[in-house]
Formats: C-alpha cells, sequence, structure tokens
C-alpha cells in the first residue's frame, strides 16, 4: 500500500441501494430531486451523507453533458468509499472528499452566525489581488488528496474532491491547472482523480478539462 495507506475491510452488504436508472431518461429524472440541494452551513453537523449526495449529484450532471454513461446505472451509500456504482458491468467505488482550508470555513461559519442574528446577508470579502491565491489553492488540493491516500480503502477506485475555497473563486479551469502544476504521487493509487470547482470539472491526473463554467470565456 502506498503513501501510509490504511488497510480497511468493507462488506458490501453495508452499501444500501439509492436509486437505480435503466436509461439516461430515468438518471435525468432522478437527478432532479436526489442529492438536488445541499444543508445549509450552520445545519451540516451530522448531515455529511446529504452534502456527499449534493456532490454526486453534480457530478452526474456534469457528465452529462458529454453523456459518458453506461446503463444500468446503480448507485449505493455507505462508507469508504462512500458511494459504490454499478454502471454497465462494471462496479466502482467512489470517495467523496473536501478540498478547503479550516480556518476559511471557520471565519465562514463565524459571518454565517453573525448574518443570522442581525437578519442580514452574508457577505465575504474575496481579495482576486493576492498574489498567493494559487499557492494556496494548491496546497489546499495537495493536503485533501494526500488525506484521502492515506484513508482510503482498496475498493476506492475513484476520488471525487469538491474545492470549498475562495482561493479558486473567479478563476476559469486553465488558471486551476496551472496553479496545481504539481500533486500528490501517492494519487496514483485511484484510477482517476475528479475535482469539482465551481462550475469545471477537472481530471486532474489526466489534467483535462471535462466541463468548464458557461461564463468561461477562455475555453
Amino acid at each position: 500500500m502506498a503513501c501510509g495507506e490504511v488497510g480497511w475491510v468493507v462488506n458490501f452488504l453495508d452499501y444500501q441501494s439509492e436509486f437505480n436508472a435503466q436509461n439516461l431518461t430515468q438518471l435525468t429524472h432522478l437527478l432532479e430531486t436526489w442529492g438536488v440541494t445541499a444543508p445549509p452551513r450552520l445545519e451540516r453537523r451530522g448531515k455529511q451523507d446529504c452534502l456527499e449526495r449534493f456532490v454526486l449529484n453534480r457530478f452526474f450532471k456534469y457528465q452529462l453533458k458529454n453523456f459518458l454513461f453506461d446503463f444500468p446505472i446503480t448507485v449505493s451509500k455507505g462508507e469508504n468509499p462512500d458511494f459504490m456504482i454499478s454502471i454497465g458491468n462494471r462496479k466502482v467505488g467512489v470517495e467523496v472528499g473536501e478540498a478547503c482550508d479550516p480556518r476559511e470555513q471557520t471565519e465562514w461559519t463565524e459571518n454565517e452566525k453573525r448574518a443570522c442574528e442581525t437578519d442580514e446577508f452574508a457577505i465575504r470579502n474575496i481579495d482576486l489581488m493576492n498574489p498567493d491565491r494559487s499557492k494556496q489553492f494548491s496546497e489546499i488540493l495537495n493536503q485533501a488528496i494526500l488525506k484521502k491516500c492515506i484513508k482510503a480503502s482498496d475498493l476506492c477506485d475513484e476520488l471525487l474532491l469538491y474545492s470549498n475555497t475562495d482561493s479558486d473563486s473567479f478563476e476559469d479551469a486553465d488558471w486551476k491547472l496551472a496553479a496545481l502544476s504539481s500533486l500528490p504521487d501517492c494519487m496514483a493509487r485511484f484510477s482517476k482523480v475528479w475535482l469539482l470547482s465551481g462550475k469545471d470539472l477537472i481530471e486532474l491526473r489526466e489534467r483535462k478539462v471535462h466541463v468548464r463554467d458557461a461564463t468561461d470565456f477562455y475555453g
């Protein structure tokens, strides 16, 4: 096992079916309700499963733009990997992870609390002129990948990361790839490493942009 990876024994019986889609029409219809919303920031404690469904919902919707699915598709929820997905004749274990700065998250939560107390909108100030933004973004993603390399079980085939940081706000996919010029070698243990960042979907190992933000005028 690479990079201090922990060995895990995963029982397939622990995975309970979330949904089954026999064709594209069924999948599109299911994604209109299943995992369509994330819990509000101040109500997320104990609702990690709901947040992971929201991330997978976005991932499926982005992939629908490329029509890359075989059917039938069955999604089952469990732990490590977070989802076991049967696609046609294949079974893929998908682990979901958040790439964030804990200090930033604490600040956002406090900001949200103050907004609720004063009945105002929570507004975050983003310093787009900060020269360290790309470095911060790289550090956040690298730490998230390293953490999953250590904790992921042998059944985790693919890693799906979602970026939850202001460091990449308002930047296009090419900026993000340039900022991520260096990534941990241990991520080779996953067959694919995906990054959901805003409205961009990037396959990190192949450095391939699958879906770009519709407002990205550079691509």
